[in-house]
């Protein structure tokens, strides 16, 4: 409840306005990436998924752990290559990183 906004006049009285928790509503999202940036390599960065839907993260989730996958095994790629081969070298899939969101 919005303790400025007040009351209503009728019996029982409700609250004119309230305020969702967000930060409670995605506590348990919040929990799960916290466990996963200890478990992926510490050079993968998981903010972006802090701020967006968990759905994206669900989407994401076996990318990640391929690329995970692909750094413990062959260490962070030295040489340049174009992107559909870094693509398909780290998730199988040409066009993940130019047209896909791999880039994010």
């Amino acid at each position: 409840m919005v303790k400025s906004k007040g009351r209503s006049p009728r019996k029982p009285s409700v609250a004119l306005h309230y305020r969702i928790q967000k930060a409670k509503l995605k506590q348990a999202h919040h929990h799960l990436l916290q466990r996963y940036c200890i478990q992926l390599h510490r050079d993968i960065n998981l903010d972006y998924y802090y701020q967006h839907d968990p759905k994206e993260w669900q989407d994401d989730l076996l990318y990640l752990q391929q690329i995970d996958q692909y750094i413990r095994a062959n260490g962070i790629p030295k040489e340049a290559i174009s992107a559909p081969e870094r693509s398909y070298e780290l998730v199988g899939d040409e066009k993940w990183i130019t047209e896909k969101k791999g880039k994010n």
